[in-house]
């Protein structure tokens, strides 16, 4: 039997493995997601002030906790760029306050020791200051930080106020 090649072509692709990849990508997704939110309503619970960061500096969560600390909502510090502006208005304070965070974030990346908290003065949306512990926490999910505060906070006059 002779077979005519212009009439007559078949192929086969085995897309099991392509399909097993998708189907695991997507489950993948789902957990993240799951957890994700889970991660979220725990801090939403949580009595510590927590804000959570995107990589492009955007501040996409604020608990409770957070606004009832410090007045701010997340429409009044969209960004990072906002929250320190907003929360050390003193410009030496804020470079010092930015130059000691990112050292400490460094040193914990770096070493892989924990970051270790340090305490700072924010003033709070309705002007009053606020004295607090400050951490970073990175997880897989971005990074975020946690402001504690110690029970009553520091109430302050106006010392930090920008010249």
């Amino acid at each position: 039997m002779k077979l005519d090649a212009h009439r007559l072509m078949a192929v086969f692709l085995d897309i099991t493995l392509q399909v097993r990849e998708e189907r695991a990508l997507r489950e993948s997704e789902e957990v993240r997601l799951h957890a994700e939110a889970r991660f979220r309503a725990v801090i939403e619970k949580s009595p510590v002030p927590y804000a959570l960061v995107d990589e492009a500096g955007r501040l996409t969560f604020i608990n409770r906790a957070f606004v009832d600390a410090f007045g701010y909502t997340l429409e009044d510090v969209p960004t990072r760029e906002i929250w320190w502006l907003k929360a050390y208005p003193n410009g030496a304070y804020r470079r010092w306050v930015h130059d000691t965070w990112h050292g400490r974030v460094g040193e914990a990346a770096s070493t892989g020791k924990p970051f270790e908290p340090m305490e700072v003065f924010i003033r709070c949306k309705d002007g009053s200051y606020r004295g607090t512990h400050l951490a970073n926490m990175i997880r897989a999910l971005g990074g975020r930080f946690a402001v504690e505060s110690p029970p009553g906070g520091l109430a302050l006059g106006d010392p930090l106020d920008p010249a």
